[in-house]
């Protein structure tokens, strides 16, 4: 009954998107002021843009955080000093539809959108890509070591996808094994040769702490911003906190209920 509820939910509120934001030049998008995605056909990818619509599309699109904050779930992804500034070379791990790449390209920001999910690249996130200049998109997992892992994952619960160091098995029946490429950040950096990285978004199901131990130099030389998501585990506050300040001990961090803010003051 609470799943039907839920769906209902979204997929009314994804009607009422449609309504108001499809794109007057192309019925087949959606024009968010200036980010544009395709309007999808599965049901996962249209939940997926009613549920970001309030937790970050709503931040982007109402100058009313006091209404934002109310109708959103998780909160959003930037917020006081972390925010995306022109130029910010961002990491964005768990891109998935790309909303938050489209976001800060739109922002004028360079974007790599991490996501190892294939079918999510595919069917939609290449498409945003396509519509949104200086998105680059890494079939690629984030982690603390260089190596071919196992995810789980599917196109239908496409926000559930996990590596299987957090999972150890599909989350749900619908997940299906796919061996992916993972990474470091630092490792990333170095091959790319990035003179800096400035932002880090990462809601990656509980891998959140090793994304942050594969980046220890990143934090420790560049400093970027990050709005990382601390609520897949119950210690994830605690444990990414003493990572970053392992790494680099000058950030100052702000823990909401959902997510993790930190910078460090320039």
């Amino acid at each position: 009954m609470a799943t039907k509820l839920y769906d209902d939910y979204y997929e009314n509120l994804y009607e009422a998107i449609c309504a108001i934001y499809t794109d007057s030049k192309d019925e087949s998008r959606l024009d968010f002021d200036g980010v544009i995605i395709p309007k999808p056909h599965k049901k996962a990818y249209k939940l997926s843009i009613a549920g970001e619509f309030q937790d970050l599309l709503s931040y982007y699109l109402l100058d009313d955080v006091v209404f934002c904050d109310a109708v959103s779930c998780e909160g959003p992804y930037e917020l006081g000093e972390v925010i995306v500034a022109s130029d910010d070379i961002v990491i964005d791990c768990g891109a998935k539809i790309g909303l938050f790449s489209a976001i800060a390209s739109n922002k004028g920001a360079i974007v790599y959108a991490f996501e190892p999910n294939k079918h999510i690249i595919n069917e939609f996130l290449s498409e945003t890509s396509a519509y949104n200049p200086n998105i680059h998109i890494c079939e690629a997992a984030l982690s603390d070591k260089k190596e071919q892992i196992t995810f789980w994952g599917s196109d239908v619960n496409i926000g559930m996808g996990q590596i299987d160091k957090v999972s150890n098995g599909p989350k749900s029946t619908h997940n299906e094994r796919m061996i992916v490429q993972a990474t470091t950040l630092d490792e990333f950096v170095d091959e790319m040769n990035l003179p800096r990285i400035d932002f880090i978004k990462s809601d990656i199901e509980g891998a959140e702490r090793y994304m942050l131990k594969g980046a220890s130099h990143v934090l420790k030389e560049f400093s970027p911003k990050l709005a990382i998501c601390t609520y897949h585990f119950p210690d994830d506050p605690k444990a990414l906190r003493e990572i970053i300040l392992d790494a680099n001990p000058n950030y100052i961090i702000e823990q909401k209920p959902m997510k993790l803010y930190a910078h460090v003051p320039k």
